[in-house]
């Protein structure tokens, strides 16, 4: 199998040194009181104090002993008792921090420190995708995943596979690719801009979703590669932006609410380096209090030591309530990248790809699949300590899993005493306890299994038998069996209106409904259920008989409640037993109007409030007729809550799929929408990295938001993405991606009708200087293009070597090249000659140079290229002339495979003298320097007779 780089990618393990100062030492941190044991408090001023560090400019941070004077100050809430206190116009941030220090309301003042991305020293590689051999489990590249049997995968795999456990993942977020396509992401958030919700923490950089593939990817589905813990589920969460850096108070909010939202364990592949300081002189108050709370709720908390061969272990894993990893490569010796020291407390695959031992003719990196800014979607080897890490979060899952009711320390204890000791005999500082292993973990876990019990629970109302009246409440107790997973949900079911119906579920106790009992007739007795599910998916089923008695209630509002304060889209529904249709109606915007009718049950609206004024105080009704078109009546008082439009707006990609090979010209359509009641979508920009860097290529200022891109300057067969910008009329912005490739073969040959002009696709050579791609007006004589208004002008001169280059991959069917050509020559046959040469080196076509071949007009020639079928070549079409009486070939309109070329102009007629007016003091247009590669040499055999 072929081995490919793709050159130095970024790993990206937060170096932030985090602390630098000098010599890259941490400043000393004089303590104001003794620190706290757990919280690592150094008094009011916390450890981040330099300000020569990276930090934010435009406030502090500050933990307040008293919330209501942080919202009485105007404090920006961050999480628990931290906020950010605004730095004073003319004032220093140093300043601040001395100035909120002095106040008696603040426990805690630092400043917030920047986490920037940093590279590591090392070599991703895009997998070659051939020729993979079959093994255990049946994921298609599984095989060259030497470090999922280093840490017993297969052995653990029959005991457990992390089912109901949360993973969360706080990273640069998380993207699915095809092979994280089989999970649903759980409370995902994104602490950079705040925002909750499905797709609100989309990985934009990378190192989240290799990171999330090795917990989790997804595994034993015949495909790409496989994950430890494959059936735990995920909690994305980002709090690092798509340049790589994020501040300590986005990583404390995000590490809380991985708390706030039931994570059973975290995966922090990030950190800053320490210098030579430890716990608690090296870190940061505000991530100290999270880490700290998050411990406390009994989660696992798991985070890399670092990757700048230090020997002091970075923050936030130097925390005493951390598991910090760091990584060995495939002989199991410590990664020579790798932090230690005693703050280490195992060690985990995290690969070296400097080297290639295990003779796989890959690199020797953790593999799973990602993209790249530069090479989009693949399956990537990557090393660092980001890459060890997830390994055993991974392992926490299924422990978690295995004995649901096994505590922090003892799974910690478990990972520990199971480790297999390397280096000197027990804990060292170099492999702490030593390298995980995770079967021999749930051995030392003890006994446990997977929960396989159904919980329990029973309706306390109503009774088994009740006559009851609308509307009803049902309420359920529930409880899972102990150790068990925990109870996840409650579906409340009936078959009141004749068959089983899902009425409401419930995630949360009280588990309870209030129901009106729409459709239900009377004096019939009916059942109510409850599914009652644990957190592994147990369900247990419990059913009651009651009967209905009395009339029906009247109709009403069930949504939204009385003087309810409501953000728009605000829904509005009415409930009742003989409703024909309802009118929703609203004064909100002067006068009552109506807003919509509603015809059929459920009698519901979804308003969008677009023209309501912020803090507005009015009132929604209904009126509700029966089929008698009597009328009722209902009203509900709600405020608008006041609000300025800072949420970014959304959207997302129509054109093209994901993952899709595209040809030029390439539509792009991209769906946008601002928030309910926002300000509105102002454009669309699309960019695009496929040329190199990321540049953008249109804007679009009105819906439908589309462009079609001419692709100038991609190459043939690269995977590259596409972007686009989303701002609204505020100035929010959001940014999506999606990952493509642009085909091989016909349409991956860029600019081949060099209407594009001289820059794009083509690389041009001239022994003498001169350019070779030209508009028609700077042709010579009646030459014009044979397409277009630009054409290739090769040879011309004495001792000429002419040459246009180009990356392409010959197609595999139909591998021909085709162009048209137009040959002006002086010159006797077998001195000047044309061609298509391969790779620089291999003739694939040869044609002689003479007066006595002049075409005098454009011809088509067709070339085989099927030696070359599938291959990515160096593509040249190239003139190559003697010292004297010179030779012109005219190139336009190239094309390979089955694209289509122009159709034949009428042939310009040459006159009968342009053979002898074609030479070099026709030679038009300025000369080039320094162009394409120099060192061509002739690859044409010249006759050896002397010229008549």
């Amino acid at each position: 199998m072929k081995r490919r780089s793709l050159g130095v990618l970024l790993v990206l393990l937060i170096l932030a040194c985090l602390f630098a100062g000098g010599q890259g030492m941490p400043p000393a941190v004089a303590a104001l009181s003794p620190p706290d044991p757990l919280t690592g408090k150094l008094g009011k001023l916390g450890a981040a104090r330099d300000d020569a560090h990276p930090h934010a400019p435009e406030y502090v941070l500050v933990q307040m002993a008293d919330l209501a004077e942080a919202e009485a100050e105007g404090y920006e809430p961050i999480f628990a008792d931290w906020y950010k206190a605004p730095v004073h116009a003319g004032e220093s941030v140093s300043g601040a921090l001395e100035r909120l220090s002095k106040s008696e309301q603040i426990l805690t003042v630092e400043m917030d420190y920047i986490y920037q991305v940093e590279p590591l020293e090392g070599v991703g590689l895009h997998l070659d995708t051939g020729n993979a051999p079959e093994m255990r489990p049946n994921d298609t590249y599984y095989s060259y995943q030497w470090h999922f049997p280093m840490v017993q995968a297969e052995a653990a795999w029959d005991r457990s596979r992390g089912q109901g456990v949360k993973v969360a993942v706080i990273d640069t977020g998380v993207a699915k690719g095809s092979d994280l396509a089989c999970h649903t992401f759980v409370d995902e958030f994104n602490a950079v801009t705040n925002r909750s919700g499905a797709g609100s923490a989309l990985d934009d950089q990378g190192h989240g979703t290799h990171v999330a593939g090795t917990i989790a990817q997804c595994t034993n589905n015949g495909a790409g590669v496989a994950g430890l813990a494959h059936a735990a589920t995920l909690m994305p969460i980002k709090v690092l932006g798509r340049d790589g850096s994020g501040t300590a108070s986005d990583i404390a909010q995000g590490i809380d609410w991985a708390r706030s939202h039931g994570a059973r364990v975290i995966n922090l592949s990030l950190g800053g380096d320490c210098g030579t300081q430890g716990w608690p002189a090296c870190s940061q108050s505000i991530m100290n209090t999270a880490l700290a709370a998050a411990a406390a709720a009994d989660i696992v908390i798991v985070a890399a030591s670092g990757n700048s061969n230090e020997r002091v272990v970075g923050f936030p894993a130097n925390h005493p309530q951390v598991i910090a990893v760091g990584a060995v490569e495939t002989r199991q010796q410590r990664a020579p990248y790798s932090n230690y020291g005693a703050a280490l407390t195992l060690v985990a695959p995290g690969g070296d790809t400097n080297y290639d031992r295990n003779q796989d003719n890959y690199d020797d990196g953790v593999l799973q699949q990602t993209f790249t800014a530069a090479n989009g979607w693949a399956y990537y080897f990557w090393d660092g300590t980001s890459m060890a890490t997830p390994h055993v979060t991974a392992a926490v899952a299924m422990l978690r899993s295995f004995r649901t009711s096994a505590t922090r320390v003892e799974i910690q204890q478990a990972l520990q005493s199971s480790a297999r000791d390397l280096g000197a005999a027990g804990f060292d500082q170099l492999y702490g306890h030593g390298l995980l292993q995770i079967h021999a973990a749930l051995d030392a876990l003890g006994s446990g299994g997977a929960d396989t019990t159904p919980p329990d629970g029973q309706f306390t109302s109503p009774t088994n038998g009740a006559q009851v009246t609308a509307p009803v409440w049902l309420r359920v107790t529930a409880q899972d069996t102990p150790g068990g997973s925990g109870v996840a949900r409650v579906k409340f079911t009936t078959n009141g209106s004749g068959r089983w119906a899902l009425l409401t579920e419930d995630t949360s106790p009280p588990f309870e409904y209030q129901w009106l009992m729409t459709g239900v007739p009377a004096q019939t007795p009916f059942m109510v259920g409850a599914e009652i599910y644990d957190v592994a998916g147990n369900r247990a089923n419990r059913v009651i008989t009651i009967t209905r008695v009395g009339g029906n209630p009247p109709p009403d509002f069930t949504s939204p409640a009385n003087n309810a304060e409501v953000v728009p889209p605000l829904l509005l529904r009415v409930e009742g037993a003989t409703i024909a249709r309802v009118y929703f109606t609203s004064n909100c915007t002067g006068a009552w109007q109506r807003l919509v009718q509603d015809v059929a049950a459920p009698f519901e609206f979804l308003w969008d409030m677009a023209n309501v004024p912020n803090g507005r105080r009015c009132m929604v009704g209904a009126e509700i007729y029966d089929a008698a078109n009597q009328r009722t009546d209902r009203i509900r008082w709600i405020t608008k809550r006041a609000t300025t439009d800072t949420t970014p707006p959304t959207g997302s990609f129509l054109e093209p799929a994901p993952n899709a090979v595209v040809n030029a010209p390439l539509r792009i359509r991209v769906q946008a929408q601002d928030n309910a009641g926002g300000s509105g979508i102002a454009r669309v920009r699309f960019t695009s990295n496929g040329a190199g860097s990321w540049r953008a290529i249109a804007d679009d200022t009105t819906a439908p938001y589309e462009i079609v891109w001419d692709m100038s300057g991609v190459p043939a067969d690269r995977a590259f993405m596409i972007g686009a910008e989303i701002y609204d009329n505020a100035g929010n912005r959001i940014d999506i991606v999606r990952s493509v490739r642009s085909a091989g073969g016909a349409a991956a040959l860029v600019n081949g009708g060099f209407e594009q002009g001289r820059e794009v696709g083509w690389r041009s050579y001239s022994s003498n200087g001169w350019h070779l791609i030209f508009p028609g007006s700077d042709l010579p004589g009646t030459i014009t293009p044979h397409g277009g208004a630009w054409a290739a002008w090769l040879g011309g001169d004495d001792n000429e070597l002419s040459a246009l280059t180009q990356r392409v991959t010959i197609p595999q069917s139909h591998p021909t090249l085709r162009f048209w050509y137009w040959i002006a020559s002086q010159d006797y046959c077998g001195y000047d000659f044309g061609g298509v040469v391969i790779n620089n080196t291999q003739l694939a076509d040869a044609f002689t140079l003479c007066s006595a071949r002049d075409t005098n007009g454009w011809v088509l020639r067709t070339v085989d290229l099927s030696a070359f079928a599938g291959q990515t070549v160096e593509l040249q079409l190239r003139a190559d002339t003697d010292g004297s009486l010179n030779s012109n070939l005219f190139i336009d309109d190239v094309a390979l495979g089955q694209a289509t070329l122009s159709l034949p102009d009428a042939a310009p007629a040459l006159p009968p003298d342009a053979g002898q007016s074609e030479g070099k003091a026709t030679r038009l247009g300025p000369a080039q320097q320094g162009v394409g590669q120099s060192g061509l040499e002739s690859l044409w055999p010249r006759s050896r007779e002397p010229k008549p």
